[in-house]
């Protein structure tokens, strides 16, 4: 959603005081976006949505509070971030480095808030077919802009695997994300001739809506070494609500 400066003149003359942004979801399944009233109320929460409306919602009523990303676009500079504070004057963004930005308000020529991902560190889960191991469990992390990830699996007593992998993330949407990493594993095989060995591998990842996706290129360890790919697919679910 763009926020084209919806409330730069409407709060010179309401004299309020704007904190992050926010999107609120209600025990009606009512869903509202826009900017929190940094005003002191324990019962109620206060926002500007759709431009100039103000809703006032119980906070006994709220399901969810989601804080939101936002690019400022002032004089043909991008600044990304959170907003904290937005007066008649000037603008407060806390950056995803953690730094907090002043930026006046005449030299700001639209807001939008991002369609991507609030959460920059969250837990992962999922199952998989396919390498280290055969049908694997996934577990993973996200540092936010990179992480880590290990998957172990097995099919049935025919073959076992081990894998772990730090990432790097290369691009991270609300329903998306993409990463490039480094892993190590271990695998065993009995197909009547019993045979394990160590590997390292590049790989590269896309997770879109839960389902997942991976391509790599393996090395295998020790005297028979040789090079060879990897491939998992599955379902993982990232918990970044």
């Amino acid at each position: 959603m763009r926020l084209c400066l919806f409330a730069f003149f409407y709060i010179i003359f309401q004299s309020y005081f704007l904190s992050a942004q926010v999107q609120v979801e209600t025990h009606e399944g009512q869903i509202y976006t826009g900017f929190e009233i940094d005003q002191p109320d324990t019962q109620f929460l206060k926002i500007i949505y759709e431009s100039k409306l103000i809703k006032k919602i119980p906070r006994n009523d709220i399901v969810r509070l989601k804080y939101l990303n936002s690019k400022i676009i002032c004089m043909g500079t991008n600044i990304y971030g959170n907003v904290l504070k937005f007066n008649d004057s000037t603008c407060f963004v806390q950056s995803k480095e953690g730094k907090v930005i002043e930026i006046k308000r005449r030299d700001i020529n639209s807001i939008e808030i991002l369609k991507s991902s609030n959460i920059e560190t969250y837990p992962s889960v999922g199952l998989s077919i396919g390498s280290p191991g055969g049908i694997n469990i996934v577990l993973g992390y996200m540092l936010g802009a990179g992480g880590i990830r290990f998957q172990a699996g097995s099919w049935f007593t025919l073959s076992y695997g081990l894998q772990g992998n730090l990432f790097l993330n290369s691009s991270k949407t609300e329903f998306s994300e993409s990463n490039f990493s480094l892993g190590l594993g271990y695998a065993y095989d009995d197909n009547g001739r019993i045979n394990s060995w160590g590997y390292g591998g590049f790989f590269y990842d896309v997770n879109f809506r839960g389902i997942f996706f991976e391509l790599g290129v393996t090395i295998k360890a020790g005297s028979s070494s040789n090079i060879s790919g990897s491939f998992q697919l599955g379902y993982f679910y990232r918990f970044n609500d």
